[in-house]
């Protein structure tokens, strides 16, 4: 939220200078000049004259979260773009792991069905086979009976879908043409392309091969391992139950999966990733301060090397024939 109340607030001084976006709890001073800087890095803010770009501009439409606009943006340069807004309408959930049930020691076998929605890359890629899925039942008028037989959530898709109709007159505003260039196979490793690019601070290494129950190192480089301990810490501390110190026994800064992964089934992950590998994660849930403090990823794919490409910032820059409009973006907070 503290990104869209920055460019907000950068969009309303450019339509008039005395201008301001009042919140009920202000947002402390540092850490909206913290938000203004790493948004000039990610190239939503021009650092010279203080203004939004064209994808700052972009994300105040859209109504999503940085990364997320990251991706599409990138999509949109690797051919992928109608099948970057229908997984991005699902990824805006914040329910989106429901529609899948838990991977983790379940007692209930999938049926065939659900396991042919399942990509082996893990939770991303398998998000996008059920939207898939949804919208071709929906053509044919049988969404519902799709989804009881899938087992899915029928009112989170519907959201979706819903979602997905709002990115794509938004994008079709701005001049984005929503097709895909590329086809089948290419069209798993654009996307898996797109998450490594946009979600390039969230990636992880196994900390053992082919286990995921050992958890996972985050990579990152010395600062913003140091940031992200910190801000573990101080939640931690500040959750845990009177009497009870929370315990730090690592110096990396270790993740775990969250109970409904795709990656828990050992035909996806086991026999897929080395240690050298990475996965993409969606967002983390920073552990309370019982026990041993451990974060959570949700919505974990496997990245293999051959779809992380150097210079991701490049693929994160729209094009100049995208001409952002300079109506009212319709922001979602």
């Amino acid at each position: 939220m503290i990104y869209k109340t920055v460019l907000m607030e950068k969009w309303l001084q450019e339509q008039d200078s005395d201008a301001s976006c009042e919140l009920l709890d202000p947002i402390v001073a540092h850490l909206t000049e913290q938000a203004e800087e790493n948004l000039q890095r990610l190239g939503a803010i021009d650092p010279n004259s203080g203004l939004l770009t064209a994808e700052g501009k972009l994300m105040l439409s859209l109504g999503v979260d940085i990364r997320l606009n990251r991706f599409l943006i990138a999509c949109a340069h690797l051919g992928c773009l109608a099948s970057g807004v229908r997984l991005a309408s699902v990824l805006m959930m914040n329910a989106s792991d429901r529609l899948f049930p838990s991977m983790k020691n379940t007692r209930q076998p999938l049926t065939t069905l659900q396991r042919a929605l399942i990509d082996t890359s893990g939770d991303h890629l398998t998000l996008l086979n059920i939207m898939n899925g949804f919208l071709k039942a929906k053509r044919s008028g049988c969404e519902s009976k799709w989804c009881r037989v899938v087992r899915v959530e029928q009112e989170l898709l519907q959201e979706a879908y819903m979602t997905y109709q709002h990115i794509l007159r938004v994008l079709e505003t701005n001049q984005f043409s929503i097709s895909d260039e590329i086809e089948g196979e290419n069209i798993r490793h654009g996307i898996l392309k797109a998450l490594s690019i946009a979600y390039s601070d969230q990636l992880a290494v196994l900390r053992q091969p082919g286990c995921v129950k050992k958890g996972f190192i985050r990579v990152l480089d010395d600062h913003q391992a140091k940031v992200s301990q910190e801000m573990t810490r101080l939640f931690a501390e500040r959750t845990s139950p009177k009497g009870i110190l929370p315990i730090f026994h690592h110096e990396d800064v270790l993740v775990q999966l969250s109970r409904s992964s795709t990656l828990w089934l050992h035909d996806v992950f086991e026999r897929k990733c080395g240690i050298e590998d990475r996965v993409v994660f969606q967002s983390i849930l920073l552990a309370d301060g019982c026990g041993d403090v451990i974060s959570t990823m949700h919505l974990v794919s496997y990245i293999p090397l051959m779809n992380m490409l150097e210079n991701e910032l490049d693929y994160c820059r729209l094009d100049a024939w995208v001409d952002v409009e300079s109506e009212t973006p319709a922001v979602w907070l």
